[in-house]
């Protein structure tokens, strides 16, 4: 056999606790296989995939007819359903069948299984991290509580006060102790950033031989923790940037609150400059000012600047009729014996 391909399953690939796989539905039902079958050839067909998941190697069956008969529960009549039955199996070079696409199956699951694995090796790391350092008993909880309390119950780089961590600077993997000096407040998102970074696959930030960017933090000299930026050049050497150290959380600034507009309210020096910079009559403007707004309900927090946007809308939108108005004029358009209601006919536009 040594035209036959290579096996499409490696023999260490096991899915023992793997109850089955996914059926492409689609795929099927658009396959020969369903489209010139009997019921009995797609039945055996089904049953040796089945089969085959259970082999070592997954995806694999014997090249046995016996056996494949057996398999495929159609016992004396399966060499009449064989050619249909076998369709997508090819046989390889160790002399098993393998299917192709029941293979491409097996190696997904192989990465997924493998993927878990790895997940709890670092889960009992961490576990056996935990227990060595003491951080299961009561003293961790009353330190713990001790760094919230030093922190001010807020995050150490963003100052968010939701959901805390107590976290080590140094980790317990890097031979960090759980003592005040290595241990800050981090949110849940600032937590999962930083642990997202340390587990890089570059291990630059412990002797400077890795390549990439990373970023972790360390203690400043006065207890507080800062950030540190540094960048692996694969020589030994790192370049560092350090950002000041952060000091308490300091009060947030409260938005000014949104009133309504005063039935009186009177714009100021400066408001009333712009609007005579604009052309705009604040004798005529202010008052439609104060009553579109009180009539609109509309909510401010700086009532000057809604004045000056007003102004400027009024003179880009209108010049003309805010610059030639007589003195009197409260703005509205006299009725002309072609015009009753008042209204600017703007239909005849350019006919003279």
């Amino acid at each position: 056999m040594t035209n036959a391909p290579e096996p499409l399953v490696p023999l260490n690939v096991e899915l023992r606790g793997f109850s089955g796989f996914m059926l492409d539905v689609d795929r099927l039902l658009a396959s020969e296989l369903v489209a010139l079958g009997t019921p009995e050839e797609c039945w055996a067909a089904m049953m040796l995939w089945c089969r085959a998941w259970k082999q070592s190697p997954p995806g694999s069956l014997p090249n046995n007819d016996r056996v494949l008969a057996a398999f495929s529960c159609s016992g004396a009549r399966w060499p009449k359903v064989r050619e249909m039955a076998m369709r997508g199996f090819v046989l390889c070079s160790d002399g098993r069948f393998y299917h192709r696409v029941l293979a491409d199956e097996v190696l997904r699951a192989w990465g997924k299984r493998n993927s878990y694995k790895a997940d709890q090796e670092r889960l009992r790391k961490w576990r056996d991290d935990r227990k060595r350092s003491g951080v299961n008993n009561p003293q961790w909880e009353a330190l713990r509580a001790k760094v919230f309390k030093r922190d001010g119950y807020r995050c150490t780089q963003c100052e968010s006060a939701d959901d805390l961590h107590c976290d080590h600077v140094v980790p317990l993997a890097d031979g960090g102790e759980s003592d005040m000096s290595n241990l800050m407040t981090l949110c849940r998102s600032c937590h999962s950033r930083k642990t997202a970074i340390s587990d890089m696959p570059s291990k630059s930030r412990r002797n400077g031989d890795g390549n990439g960017d990373e970023m972790h933090f360390n203690n400043s000299s006065e207890g507080i923790s800062e950030r540190v930026y540094s960048t692996g050049t694969g020589t030994g050497t790192k370049k560092e940037k350090k950002e000041p150290p952060l000091g308490p959380p300091s009060p947030k600034s409260r938005a000014k609150a949104r009133t309504a507009i005063d039935p009186n309210w009177q714009p100021d020096a400066a408001g009333l400059q712009f609007a005579n910079d604009r052309g705009v009559r604040t004798e005529r403007e202010l008052p439609r000012f104060r009553d579109y707004h009180a009539a609109k309900g509309n909510l401010m927090a700086d009532w000057s600047a809604a004045w000056r946007t007003w102004c400027g809308n009024a003179g880009k939108f209108s010049p003309s009729r805010l610059n030639s108005a007589r003195p009197g004029d409260d703005g509205a358009v006299e009725p002309t014996p072609t015009n009753p209601t008042g209204r600017q006919t703007t239909l005849m536009t350019g006919f003279v």
